[in-house]
Formats: structure tokens, C-alpha cells, sequence
């Protein structure tokens, strides 16, 4: 399936995108995209699997992490650098992005954990990219949080020009009476 002319999606494995000629990644960027119902219980079946494939992974992008603040130091996958946004009030949710050394740098320009759903966008330096993630619990308030969530997305879509976002929204994009869905599409 094309979407956007360069955006290919390949089910359940990888992502690929062109990235900038200057870049040394032979022009495509690697994504894994999973939702862990805890990472606690799978990280090291994840390294594994990222040790089994036989291409780079380039950026690991996880939700439903499930892991404290106070834990985001134990959080780590070989030859990655990782960044993680946590639930400050309760238990579930969280996102994190581990992003391949070879990028030297993986900065985090946008960190926020608001009514349970968390954000993070990091600027993939040597590839003049941003990288987005996010999760959106999904027993929140649609009408209210809806409306704040996708005001939120909206304004981070377009506040870096070179984005791609991942992200488990939790809307039923099958609801087709709500008016969330529609402001969604």
C-alpha cells in the first residue's frame, strides 16, 4: 500500500521512509512500532526479536509500557538510546522511543503526560527528522478529552515539519455517529 507517494507499510514488521540524501541509512528509516501491554514482561523478548531480524531497526517506538518514573533508568535495549514518558498518577499507559546509537543524538523536544495520555517527540539530529509518539487511554472522556487530544495532535502535527507520528489513539474510527471520529479523519 502507497500512501504519500514514499510511505510504505509492510504489516506488523517495519516501517519505511525515505529519508534526506546526507543520511547513511542506504535512505530508508526502520520504525518498529508495538503496543506492549508492559514492558516489564517483554523487553527482553524484544531484544531478542531485534537481534533476530537481519536489517536494522532504527527506532523502537513502544505504548503501554506501563513503567513508574522512578524506573526509566532499567528501561534500555542494546545499542539504543531511550526516552520514555510515564503516567504520573496511575498505573498503565506510557510510551517509549528507542532510537539505534548510530544517530548520535535522539533529543527530546516534546515530553508531556496530560489526563493519562502521554506525548514525546524526539529530533533525530543527523537525519533532520522528528519522530512522534503517543497514547491516549482509552477510557477517557471522548467528547471532552477527544477534543483536547486531537487539539493537541493537531498542534504538534504542525509545529514540526518533518514529522512522523505513531501512536495508539484509542478511538473506534467504526463509530461512525461520533463526532470524534469525524474531527479525527
Amino acid at each position: 500500500m502507497d500512501i504519500n507517494n514514499n510511505f510504505e507499510i509492510q504489516p506488523n514488521v517495519k516501517h519505511h521512509n525515505s529519508l534526506p540524501s546526507n543520511i547513511q541509512y542506504k535512505n530508508n528509516l526502520n520504525c518498529l512500532y508495538i503496543n506492549a501491554q508492559s514492558l516489564r514482561n517483554s523487553l527482553n523478548d524484544l531484544q531478542c526479536f531485534i537481534s533476530s531480524v537481519n536489517y536494522k531497526i532504527h527506532v523502537v517506538l513502544i505504548v503501554e509500557t506501563w513503567i513508574k518514573s522512578s524506573e526509566k533508568q532499567y528501561y534500555n535495549l542494546n545499542n539504543y538510546h531511550s526516552v520514555h514518558s510515564t503516567r504520573t498518577s496511575s498505573i498503565g499507559g506510557g510510551a517509549s522511543i528507542f532510537v539505534l546509537n548510530e544517530f548520535d543524538t535522539a533529543n527530546i523536544v516534546y515530553e508531556e503526560c496530560t489526563n493519562n495520555n502521554n506525548f514525546i517527540i524526539i529530533s533525530l539530529t543527523k537525519a533532520d527528522i522528528h519522530v512522534g509518539l503517543c497514547y491516549r487511554q482509552p477510557n477517557n472522556s471522548l467528547d471532552q478529552d477527544g477534543r483536547i487530544f486531537l487539539n493537541k495532535l493537531d498542534l504538534l502535527l504542525n509545529t514540526y515539519s518533518k514529522i512522523y507520528f505513531f501512536g495508539d489513539f484509542n478511538i473506534n474510527l467504526f463509530d461512525r455517529s461520533a463526532l470524534l471520529v469525524n474531527n479525527y479523519k
